[in-house]
């Protein structure tokens, strides 16, 4: 008999410290019950094996906690057969036989649904820039007609793959009437939310096909809570869409009763293709699941595979032959301009930084899991040597995100989960204790994430070419993106100015969805010049400037020495719409020495350090033809992506960025 455990003594089950009135107390107490409860003690434990001493576990009973007995009609009791012994060390290749899933997974993944879509609609906030000018945008462009067009797509560097889908699910959105952007991007949101239940899926199914029936559980309860996985779900970026497809393929990879199951082995192949079609960086490590599972299957089980894989090869080809005239053009024309990208970014980052940024979202989680396989290598050696990798092959060139990885969070909550679910299956003090450690220190590092609270959480996330925006996941959400959902809403909004940054760092017409001139800070000054501001746009977005828009300095910008005001949020080049701060009004700095008020224009709104102006009284605006920009269209430009990124001429770009004015 087993002393110390709250479930030995009755007048110490439901002892807890005083309710704390905060929010993160609270979301503590309630996730560190519901990841205890996952890994229960020795007589609440599944029935199976104990890893290390081949003792059975104690079945499932009545006097089991409620949460694990699964539903069903009460049935007579009966004299529970033996259990079968066996392997110690359950590997990838050979995995256990499994019976009926549990009965609540339904139930774990709605819960995981909810809080990813409460996250998704809370509000905005901008990961990369990535996140709208290479996927939402397009969308957009390809479905409404507006939209700024970026060079990557336009010479072919990114595939369709994803725009498309963000196309399809705005076209059925306008299909059906939500063709407004309150509408479609809850909608898109939701879509990617529903998308990423791939994740804790496939970690239950794996590990209780490989593992055991405990370590699912508790893999399944942290798939459904960790942070990362809830905050990142609606994020429509392909490295966490190629995340929940490499988990769906884990949950089928390698097979039973190969013989029969050619459909699950066809579409291991369709899963495999389709998460290497979205991005393509994670091609070795699919290859590599694809290839342990292959070994073990029949005949009849690979030409399923190959027919599967060959059938999304074969679409994607066509869809590039499609729209570039070759197949497979733009995964080409990606790996042509990372490595002439990749010069420029030598010494940017050091090779061991991500490495270190992913220890650090773990809270030092992560050092346990891989702690875990020593001794064990046989049984989880296979996932841990996946994130590793996952991570060689995105430290070797000099551009190093955290997003790229973001598959290796999945790998390791599977492998922590089976550490800590066998390590509390036995009936000792200690056990108890690294269930309870366990539980207790995942909640914690969860909860501190989802609320940005973990010291130098926001370095991890950013870039180091300083691209990244706000990205607070509950609260200060983007202040841009705030501002433009509101215009999109405002009938008399007739051209904007967004002078507070350039196209890829604001919302774009996905935001904005209205067919008006859209000047960003460099487009302003590239197509009107000195003109007046009331003849291109009402509406103009400042930053506020410090000390009334007079701190003037020097600074190197491209190589090039200009001189810069110093505002609130950073430094503005000349010339800048700056709110002066010390006089409450609209200035126009076209450069040191010229200060010019626009008294014309008033605030009407602001969020953050953000300020909107509206012309009063209103004034006819210059209109386009059309509202497709492209941004690349200055000779510079054309020259440095000729030069640097693909090392030989390329099309004219669209004459004057697009822009043809009506009464041109």
């Amino acid at each position: 008999m087993v002393t110390g455990s709250r479930r030995d003594d009755p007048a110490r089950q439901h002892t807890t410290s005083p309710a704390c009135p905060s929010t993160i107390a609270v979301a503590t107490a309630t996730l560190y019950n519901l990841l205890r409860r996952a890994t229960p003690s020795r007589q609440g434990a599944f029935r199976g094996h104990d890893e290390q001493s081949h003792i059975p576990c104690a079945p499932l009973t009545t006097t089991s906690p409620r949460w694990l007995v699964p539903m069903a009609k009460p049935k007579k009791a009966r004299q529970q057969p033996a259990p079968t012994a066996v392997p110690q060390e359950q590997s990838f290749v050979h995995p256990r036989p499994t019976g009926a899933v549990w009965t609540y997974l339904p139930l774990w993944l709605l819960v995981a649904f909810v809080l990813r879509a409460a996250v998704a609609l809370a509000g905005d906030f901008l990961l990369h820039p990535d996140e709208i000018m290479q996927y939402l945008e397009p969308a957009h462009r390809l479905v409404f007609g507006n939209g700024v067009m970026f060079w990557e797509h336009y010479y072919g560097a990114r595939s369709w793959i994803m725009p498309g889908l963000i196309a399809g699910v705005l076209w059925l959105c306008a299909l059906v009437g939500l063709d407004e952007p309150h509408a479609y991007i809850a909608v898109v949101k939701l879509f990617f939310c529903a998308l990423s239940l791939l994740i804790p899926l496939g970690m239950y199914l794996f590990c209780r096909r490989h593992w055991d029936e405990r370590s699912a559980r508790l893999a399944l309860v942290l798939g459904v809570f960790w942070y990362e996985l809830v905050a990142f779900a609606h994020k429509p970026m392909t490295e966490f869409v190629a995340a929940a497809l490499m988990c769906a393929l884990l949950a089928v990879m390698p097979l039973h009763a190969p013989a029969q199951a050619w459909r699950w082995w066809a579409a291991a192949g369709v899963v495999g293709a389709l998460a290497v079609a979205v991005r393509f960086q994670y091609a070795p490590l699919i290859g590599v699941i694809l290839l342990v599972g292959v070994s073990r299957a029949p005949t009849t089980g690979r030409l399923a595979m190959l027919g599967g894989g060959a059938v999304v090869v074969c679409a994607v080809g066509a869809l590039e032959t499609l729209h570039w005239g070759m197949p497979f053009y733009s995964y080409w024309g990606n790996v042509v301009a990372n490595l002439g990208l990749d010069e420029i970014r030598v010494g940017e980052s050091p090779p061991w930084m991500m490495s270190w940024q992913l220890l650090h979202a773990s809270g030092g989680l992560l050092a346990v899991a891989a702690a875990g396989v020593v001794g064990h290598v046989r049984r989880r050696g296979f996932v841990l040597g996946l994130l590793v990798l996952l991570v060689i092959l995105h430290i070797l060139p000099n551009h190093r995100e955290y997003r790229f990885i973001f598959a290796a969070v999945p790998l390791w909550l599977m492998v922590f989960a089976d550490v800590v679910a066998v390590a509390s299956e036995r009936a000792t003090p200690a056990g108890t204790w690294i269930r309870h450690a366990g539980a207790g220190v995942a909640v914690l590092v969860s909860v501190a994430g989802m609320f940005n609270a973990i010291p130098g959480q926001n370095g991890i996330y950013k870039s180091f070419s300083k691209e990244s925006s706000h990205f607070n996941f509950l609260r200060t959400h983007d202040p841009g993106l705030q501002l433009y959902r509101r215009l999109s809403e405002d009938d008399t909004v007739h051209g904007l100015l967004d002078a507070s940054a350039e196209y890829e760092t604001t919302g774009g017409y996905y935001y904005l969805h209205r067919a008006i001139p859209f000047y960003d800070r460099v487009m302003w000054n590239k197509v009107a010049g000195d003109h007046a501001p009331a003849d291109y746009f009402s509406h103009i977005i400042t930053r506020t400037s410090a000390g009334g828009g007079h701190d003037v300095t020097a600074r190197e910008v491209n190589g090039n020495t200009v001189r810069v005001l110093k505002t609130d949020y950073g430094h503005e080049r000349y010339p800048a719409f700056i709110a002066d701060s010390d006089s409450g009004e609209l200035v126009y700095w076209s450069n040191p020495s010229s200060r010019r008020p626009q008294p014309d224009y008033v605030m009407v709104d602001q969020a953050g350090d953000l300020v909107l102006w509206k012309r009063q009284p209103a004034h006819p605006v210059k209109q386009w033809r059309g509202y497709q920009i492209s941004t690349f269209s200055s000779p510079d430009t054309v020259d440095f992506l000729q030069r640097i990124i693909f090392g030989h001429e390329l099309p004219d770009p669209p004459p004057h960025h697009g822009i043809a004015f009506v009464d041109d």
